[in-house]
């Protein structure tokens, strides 16, 4: 057993990956020589049977049912049913524990969110409401398919809060921010992030909502300064809740050094802001 140095206190055995061709036996000398420079094959093996199958070293746990990452709000801990309001998937898409998400705690406690009506999220990257190559307008278009989905809650990605070069340019650019109007009459609550700010205009976040938002906050968790990101978090008030539902839209980096610490800085706000009884959803451009 290995004692992890970016989590004292908690232990695990040494993990990694079958390469082609390479027996589990092998893959075990392997991989224990290369963690911790010891030569395991002068010593008898013994198979337990252990296997954890891996679709990405980087990619949260993702409900089948809602698309939310699987994981408990106070430990992280990857759930094996998914605890998001209103969705009863039981698989996990994909069965991944990524080390900003392992867990700190030695138990978590199942919770249960009794809700008096389902609650049906939608997550996208609009990308400032515009075709491939800036070419053509498509946030019309947005607004009539968002407004026909029957979601009560959508997490926007690159929404355009302003640019002045293009509201002269596309005749039909509305007037107002992006998430003002890709809310239209349908969602009556919106929060919007501004994360990225240039000369004309700003992009960042945004969260719509049918019910009401409580509070939200906008934290920077930019990896560098060369790829502004930001983590919009809000309460909302949802009926048949007892307390209001967690909401964190986020768009990750391109680098996987920088998403690493991304998700870090994610957990630290869930330990921080989120208590242990409130229902979490966690949803954005991963």
């Amino acid at each position: 057993m290995l004692e992890r140095a970016d989590a004292p206190g908690l232990w695990q055995s040494v993990t990694g990956s079958q390469d082609a061709g390479e027996t589990l036996a092998q893959t075990a000398i392997r991989e224990v020589r290369e963690e911790t420079g010891l030569d395991a094959s002068q010593f008898a093996l013994t198979d337990w049977g252990i296997v954890m199958r891996r679709a990405s070293r980087t990619t949260p746990s993702m409900c089948s049912g809602c698309a939310c990452p699987m994981l408990c709000p106070s430990c992280w801990r990857r759930a094996n049913t998914c605890n998001t309001a209103g969705c009863r998937a039981t698989k996990p898409r994909n069965a991944v524990s990524h080390p900003a998400m392992r867990p700190r705690f030695a138990a978590c406690p199942t919770r249960d969110f009794p809700m008096s009506i389902p609650l049906h999220i939608a997550s996208y990257n609009i990308h400032k409401g515009l075709s491939q190559f800036n070419r053509r307008l498509t946030v019309h278009e947005l607004r009539d398919r968002l407004g026909s989905l029957g979601t009560d809650i959508v997490f926007l990605q690159e929404v355009q809060g302003g640019h002045n070069l293009r509201l002269g340019r596309f005749p039909l650019w509305p007037k107002e921010p992006q998430h003002e109007f890709l809310a239209g009459h349908v969602y009556t609550e919106f929060a919007y992030g501004k994360n990225c700010v240039y000369d004309s205009g700003h992009h960042g976040n945004a969260i719509l909502s049918r019910h009401k938002i409580l509070s939200w906050e906008n934290e920077d968790i930019s990896a560098h300064a060369y790829e502004s990101r930001g983590m919009l978090h809000c309460e909302i008030e949802v009926p048949g809740m007892d307390v209001p539902v967690h909401c964190i839209n986020v768009h990750l980096g391109l680098t996987e050094r920088g998403r690493t610490r991304q998700l870090q800085m994610i957990a630290a706000r869930v330990r921080a802001m989120v208590p242990d009884s409130a229902p979490l959803i966690l949803a954005g451009d991963f």
